[in-house]
């Protein structure tokens, strides 16, 4: 039995027999920097709570795996990428970490391009797996000036740094409107290309992903 407190020069803790009034007392070993709990009795990795990183600036390896106190249900957070992951596997040396999947609500400013005499306010939300963000939205009242060929852009929920217009893609329509949304590379923005097929204001529904570079 070991007693309640944290040892910081303890290099093997899987070999430390955990009792049960070691859980209770909430046990703490610090093993080079990295603290660890005694969540159940008895010896090995299984006996310790696991592993988290939460101030890294790099994502996860396949080598970051149970030989490092990882686990499944560890937290790892790439500071430098914004993006957090969670352990879903940590065989040795085939580890496997996911992407923490955030949502959002999407209110990107419009700005009226070629034909468009006036647009209303864009309403949605997001949602951002690793470096890829899914958005869905609407273009209130966009008024265009003729039947003709149409553009306007909306502002992203998370900033990128398009390389090419290919960067983003996705599909906008409404009533009398079907068009395209690609990314603007000088504008760091969508840009929603299509057509009016009448002269009548039309709410637009936008259905895009982009990368974050």
């Amino acid at each position: 039995m070991l007693f309640g407190g944290r040892y910081s020069t303890i290099a093997l803790r899987n070999a430390i027999i955990v009792s049960t009034a070691d859980v209770d007392q909430q046990l703490t070993v610090d093993v080079g920097g990295v603290q660890y709990q005694a969540v159940a009795a008895g010896t090995g990795a299984s006996c310790w709570s696991p592993r988290h990183n939460p101030g890294t600036t790099v994502a996860p390896a396949v080598t970051d795996d149970l030989d490092l106190g990882y686990k499944v249900g560890s937290l790892w957070w790439d500071s430098t990428a914004d993006i957090l992951y969670h352990c879903l596997d940590a065989s040795d040396g085939a580890a496997v970490w996911q992407a923490v999947p955030r949502t959002g609500s999407w209110a990107g400013a419009v700005v009226a391009g070629t034909n468009v005499a006036s647009a209303g306010a864009n309403t949605g939300s997001y949602i951002r797996i690793g470096t890829r963000v899914f958005l869905f939205g609407n273009v209130a009242s966009v008024d265009p000036t003729a039947a003709a060929a149409t553009d306007f852009t909306v502002a992203l929920p998370i900033a990128s740094n398009f390389a090419a217009t290919t960067n983003a893609n996705g599909t906008a329509c409404g009533t009398v409107f079907y068009g395209n949304v690609t990314g603007s590379v000088a504008g760091d923005v969508l840009v929603v290309s299509g057509t009016f097929s009448a002269n009548t204001t039309s709410d637009i529904g936008i259905t895009a992903s982009y990368t974050i570079i």
